[in-house]
């Protein structure tokens, strides 16, 4: 009930960054262990499917929501929200792809960056927009795998170099 909530939480907005901080289901932070740029890539790939999968979760569709819904009134939880989730799955996937520089040096990091971001929204964006209106396509997010890679192939990050 409210009256239980608020026996926990002082107020609207300490309530809504527990919820925030709560946030459990993303995947360990790691460095990529391959040392080849076939290997690093199959790894940029499950970083990207690890986000995907965990931003077309219920539960992670319900907290965006949430997050959105609340933006105007509580700016301090959108930032909250923006970096405990958004910035944090950036990160995971950026540090995919800004170890290919590992294999080629002579690759810029921060393209690397966004290439790996531009490769993700073009796989995922709008499949998790239609999730948020609450029009998730369950096939389609059954062919997350090929669609990140060829979001990936469209950057041109391929396995084979």
């Amino acid at each position: 009930s409210k009256r239980t909530l608020y026996a926990f939480y002082p107020d609207k907005a300490s309530l809504l960054n527990a919820v925030i901080e709560d946030v459990e289901d993303f995947p360990p932070p790691a460095a990529p262990q391959a040392t080849d740029w076939a290997g690093l890539v199959a790894e940029l790939r499950q970083r990207m499917l690890d986000i995907a999968r965990l931003s077309m979760s219920d539960r992670q569709l319900r907290l965006t929501r949430l997050a959105i819904s609340e933006a105007v009134t509580q700016p301090a939880l959108m930032e909250s929200f923006l970096n405990r989730v958004i910035m944090r799955a950036a990160e995971h996937v950026n540090a995919g792809a800004r170890a290919l520089r590992n294999v080629d040096p002579t690759l810029d990091a921060r393209e690397l960056e966004r290439l790996g971001t531009t490769a993700y929204f073009a796989g995922v964006g709008n499949l998790h927009l239609m999730g948020l209106f609450g029009k998730r396509d369950d096939a389609e997010v059954k062919r997350l795998p090929e669609r990140i890679d060829a979001a990936l192939a469209m950057v041109g990050i391929h396995e084979k170099r």
